[in-house]
C-alpha cells in the first residue's frame, strides 16, 4: 500500500497528462479513471484516498507546464460515485459561467 504523498503525486502526474490531451474546454473525470490511470488499485480504501487527493487539487488548483490554470470542482455527487468536472478558464470561448459549477468564474 502506497503512502498518502505518493498516490497524491500519482493522481496530480496521471491528471496532468490528461489536460495536456485535453483539446475542448472541460472534461468530467471519476475518481475510478483517475486510479485507473496512476496504475493505482481500485479498491474502495485507495479510491477514497484518491477522492481526498482530487478534493485537495480543488482546492489548490492545478497549473499545467505551459502555465495554463486549471480549475477542479464537484460535479455531481449521486448514487453512481462522484463526478468532477476540469475547466481550462483561458479555453472558454463565452464568459458566461458553465451550468452547474459552483466557485468556477469564467
Amino acid at each position: 500500500m502506497e503512502h498518502y504523498e505518493d498516490i497524491k503525486r500519482l493522481v496530480e502526474s496521471a491528471l496532468l497528462r490528461l489536460c495536456m490531451y485535453q483539446k475542448g474546454d472541460h472534461f468530467f473525470v471519476k475518481p475510478k479513471s483517475i486510479a485507473k490511470r496512476a496504475r493505482l488499485s481500485t479498491k474502495p480504501l485507495t479510491l477514497t484516498i484518491v477522492r481526498y487527493a482530487l478534493d485537495e487539487l480543488a482546492k489548490e488548483g492545478l497549473v499545467l507546464p505551459n502555465g495554463e490554470r486549471v480549475h477542479i470542482s464537484i460535479w455531481k455527487n449521486g448514487s453512481h460515485g462522484i463526478r468532477y468536472i476540469v475547466v481550462f478558464p483561458e479555453r472558454v470561448k463565452s464568459k458566461k459561467p458553465i451550468e452547474g459549477v459552483k466557485g468556477i468564474v469564467v
